[in-house]
C-alpha cells in the first residue's frame, strides 16, 4: 500500500482506541531516554521502537525493514509513524 498521509496525534489516538494497528516510534534511543515513550495502553494498538536513524551519526537505520517485520508488521498492517518534528517519521512511512 501507499503512504496514506498525515494524521494528527489525536487522530491516530482515537484509532488505535477503536481497531488494532502498529504505532512506531522511529525516534531514537536518547530521546526515548529523555523523552519518554507513547502510552498505549488502553487501546488496541502495539507500540514498537525502531529508529529510522542511528544515533549520533544520525546515519540510515539498514535493518528497519527488517525490525518492523520482527515487530509483527504485514503488508496488511495499519501502521502509524511517529518522531519529534515529523520528518523521520514521513521518511519512513514513504519508504515503507
Amino acid at each position: 500500500l501507499d503512504y496514506a498521509g498525515e494524521v494528527a496525534p489525536e487522530e491516530a489516538y482515537a484509532f488505535l482506541q477503536r481497531q488494532p494497528a502498529l504505532l512506531v516510534d522511529v525516534r531514537t534511543v536518547p530521546e526515548w531516554q529523555f523523552v519518554g515513550l507513547p502510552d498505549v495502553r488502553g487501546t488496541q494498538g502495539e507500540l514498537a521502537t525502531i529508529s529510522w536513524k542511528h544515533y549520533p551519526d544520525f546515519s540510515p537505520n539498514a535493518q528497519f525493514a527488517q525490525s518492523l517485520a520482527q515487530a509483527g508488521a504485514t503488508a496488511d498492517s495499519v501502521i502509524f509513524f511517529l518522531c519529534r518534528s515529523g520528518g523521520r517519521s514521513l521518511d519512513a512511512a514513504v519508504a515503507m
